[in-house]
């Protein structure tokens, strides 16, 4: 933030439009498609808003789940086992997640903490884009939250 910006003033969101499992991207296809909304499958376009994504993910809005040893994620939308998704995921002091290619674009977003990938540390505020056929190992010294949006699944590197 800059000297002269100011945070945004808060503002009143429309009845129904808080709700989580209710996010902030709208994706329509021609076919439509099976996908997994926070855990439930559904054939309906997707829309998701989350008015304060931060504390969702500090709060008991959203369900975590183990997806490696000091790592949770909370899903927050699955089109196929092939396609786009998205998810939040919190890294505890000291965990690392073993280096995975990238089959798709990987978008991520340091909510607060920071992470360590082979690039350096990126604190919160940081966008991370790494392109199809990029690699990398991810580690955190104090514990991060990241929202993650990946085209397609990455793949382990043994």
């Amino acid at each position: 933030m800059f000297p002269d910006d100011h945070p945004p003033a808060q503002k009143k969101i429309p009845s129904g439009q808080s709700d989580p499992i209710t996010p902030q991207l709208e994706m329509r296809t021609e076919a439509v498609l099976p996908v997994m909304i926070a855990g439930e499958k559904s054939a309906r376009p997707i829309k998701l808003i989350f008015g304060d994504l931060l504390a969702a993910a500090t709060d008991s809005t959203l369900k975590w789940e183990r997806l490696r040893d000091g790592i949770d994620i909370a899903r927050l939308y699955a089109t196929g086992d092939d396609g786009p998704s998205a998810a939040l995921l919190r890294y505890s002091p000291g965990a690392r997640l073993q280096r995975h290619e990238h089959t798709g674009f990987e978008h991520i977003y340091v909510l607060a903490g920071s992470q360590i990938d082979d690039s350096g540390e990126h604190h919160a505020g940081a966008l991370l884009i790494h392109g199809p056929g990029t690699h990398h190992t991810i580690t955190s010294k104090h514990g991060c939250l990241v929202l993650a949006m990946w085209e397609r699944p990455v793949r382990f590197i043994r």
